[in-house]
């Protein structure tokens, strides 16, 4: 007597993987896997309409917001490259000119550094003056007395008077009401040259360089004390 046969509900043949590389499912191993699923689904339990419609609503948000995330980055990409034109051609157009620069960052020697500016609290206090070189340790301690509120400008010249050529670092120790905190320094540079990398545009001045973005004003005047 033969074996009756007994009938296998859902059941499916091994298929390749539907992923694509990093483990994305696309568009097409989407539809791929619906038909499969629709295919050998169990007639006595059969998909139902609304949860398939509810998965491709979901399926086709999801694909909107990559189309719109990789439009994104392209938009991105582009604003990026015009963004470097522009430093690249603004940076050109310094040479020659003054320009405060967000940065303690001195040189000493032949068109060193001449001078440099902090913004003082409005409620003044006492400052002082360091010059240090670039691992940090104190070179020369400069009393600048009480400094009101507003700009001051920084002799750097003066202070880096006799040093050896070379780069320094400058701080202001502020002293308000028992309290002592630094000052940030701007420092003016007179722009000799431009550096085109592809980390952005640098200006140069003497033998310093500093980004293009840590210029803070610009003048066409010369350095004044």
């Amino acid at each position: 007597m033969t074996a009756p046969i007994s009938p296998v509900w859902g059941g499916a043949p091994t298929a390749a993987p539907l992923t694509q590389a990093g483990g994305q499912l696309g568009k097409d191993e989407f539809l791929k896997l619906l038909v499969a699923q629709m295919t050998h689904q169990d007639p006595l339990n059969p998909l139902d309409g609304q949860q398939m419609a509810a998965q491709l609503a979901q399926f086709s948000s999801v694909e909107q917001l990559v189309n719109l995330g990789t439009k994104l980055d392209n938009q991105a990409a582009g604003l990026d490259a015009m963004l470097g034109v522009i430093n690249n051609t603004a940076a050109v157009g310094l040479i020659g000119r003054e320009a405060m620069v967000m940065d303690d960052l001195v040189a000493a020697g032949p068109n060193g550094t001449e001078r440099a500016e902090v913004m003082v609290p409005s409620s003044g206090g006492v400052g002082t003056l360091r010059v240090t070189d670039l691992e940090g340790n104190t070179l020369r301690t400069i009393p600048l007395g009480y400094m009101a509120g507003g700009e001051r400008s920084l002799d750097v010249a003066d202070a880096l008077d006799g040093l050896p050529e070379g780069s320094y670092r400058i701080a202001v120790d502020f002293e308000s009401e028992g309290e002592t905190t630094p000052l940030a320094t701007q420092v003016a540079i007179r722009v000799d040259g431009v550096r085109l990398s592809a980390e952005g545009a640098y200006v140069t001045a003497g033998s310093l360089t500093f980004p293009i973005g840590l210029i803070s004003s610009i003048r066409a005047g010369h350095f004044t004390s």
